[in-house]
């Protein structure tokens, strides 16, 4: 009996160890947030929508003909999955400020990459 209790106090322990830690990881994503809200400064409201800008959702076209649409974004706001690509992105870098027709390039790894600009919106 003596063991069956010690076996449900460890469990026990290990259940509100568990706890308490699940609690620090929401509070410290909390932190993160706040501090992020604390950070964040609106875009401008008039922004020159001829050239490409944070915010900006751009088509491209590579030389196949294929076409891409991503919208700038933040690096915390990026999932390229979704077409939502970093302004610190090597893509994402190399789009700001061009204009449509334009055709940007980049490194992807070892190789260069080039799209042209086909919309800006």
């Amino acid at each position: 009996m003596k063991e069956i209790g010690r076996a449900k106090s460890r469990d026990d322990k290990l259940r509100r160890n568990d706890v308490i830690t699940q609690l620090e990881n929401i509070q410290s994503k909390i932190f993160m947030k706040k501090d992020i809200l604390r950070h964040a400064k609106p875009l401008p409201r008039k922004r020159d929508r001829l050239k490409i800008a944070i915010g900006s959702v751009v088509d491209l076209v590579d030389q196949q003909g294929k076409i891409f649409r991503y919208t700038l974004v933040h690096s915390l706001e990026a999932n390229p999955l979704d077409g939502r690509i970093s302004v610190d992105s090597p893509l994402g870098k190399s789009l700001l400020n061009h204009k449509k027709s334009e055709t940007v390039s980049w490194k992807n790894g070892l190789m260069t990459r080039q799209l042209q600009v086909v919309k800006i919106s």
